[in-house]
C-alpha cells in the first residue's frame, strides 16, 4: 500500500464465507461474509502496527463466456465490491475495494481443474499515521497466478490459489454444493 507517498506492507490473515446463486448456467452471484483475523503493517521507515479483528463482506458476479469443450478451455469474467475494516493501535483500517478478473482452465480427469487468473482492482484505503488521517491505495492494480479444483465425492471441492504477480495472495478453501 501507498499513504500519502509513504510505502507501507501489510500482511493479513482473513477468513470468509461465501454463498452463491446461479441465476443461469452461466451466470451467477456471490455474496461474502467474513473477518480480518490478524495482521500487521510496516510503514516504510517506522515500527510495525499489529492490526486486530474485523468485519469483512464482499459481492460478487461471475460470468462464464465460453464454456469448455475437449479441446478447448474455459473463459469465465468475474468483478467484485468489498470492504474490511480492522483496529490497529492507532484507529482503524478501512478497505473499500473493486475488482474485475478473468480466468481461463481446464478440466482434466473430470476432477481436476487447473487455471490461470488475472485481476484488476482499486479502492481506498483509510488510516492515520503519526495522528494524522491518510487515505492510501495499493502499489499494484493487478495480480497474476493461478489455481487448482479437485472435485471429490458428496459435490465437495477443494481449491487452492496462488497470486504470485503484483499484490500477492495464497488462498484455500473447501465448497459446497447442493
Amino acid at each position: 500500500m501507498r499513504f500519502e507517498g509513504q510505502r507501507t506492507e501489510i500482511d493479513q490473515r482473513s477468513l470468509l464465507g461465501v454463498v452463491g446463486y446461479r441465476l443461469r448456467p452461466a451466470l451467477s452471484l456471490q455474496l461474502g461474509l467474513g473477518a480480518v483475523l490478524d495482521g500487521s503493517m510496516q510503514p516504510e521507515g517506522g515500527a510495525p502496527v499489529d492490526v486486530g479483528a474485523g468485519p469483512a463482506i464482499t459481492v460478487g458476479v461471475s460470468w462464464l463466456v465460453l464454456y469448455e469443450a475437449r479441446y478447448r478451455p474455459f473463459v469465465a469474467l468475474s468483478g467484485s465490491g468489498g470492504v474490511s475494516s480492522a483496529s490497529t493501535a492507532t484507529e482503524r483500517v478501512t478497505a473499500v475495494d473493486f475488482r474485475a478478473g478473468v480466468t481461463v482452465g481446464k478440466t482434466f480427469f473430470d476432477r481436476l481443474t487447473l487455471y490461470l487468473a488475472g485481476r484488476v482492482f482499486a479502492g481506498p484505503v483509510f488510516w492515520q499515521i503519526d495522528g494524522v488521517d491518510v487515505t492510501g491505495g495499493d502499489v499494484h492494480h493487478y495480480s497474476l497466478g493461478g489455481g487448482a479444483r479437485v472435485t471429490l465425492p458428496a459435490q465437495l471441492d477443494l481449491f487452492v490459489e496462488g497470486m504470485a504477480a503484483g499484490e500477492q495472495s495464497l488462498n484455500a478453501g473447501l465448497g459446497v454444493t447442493w
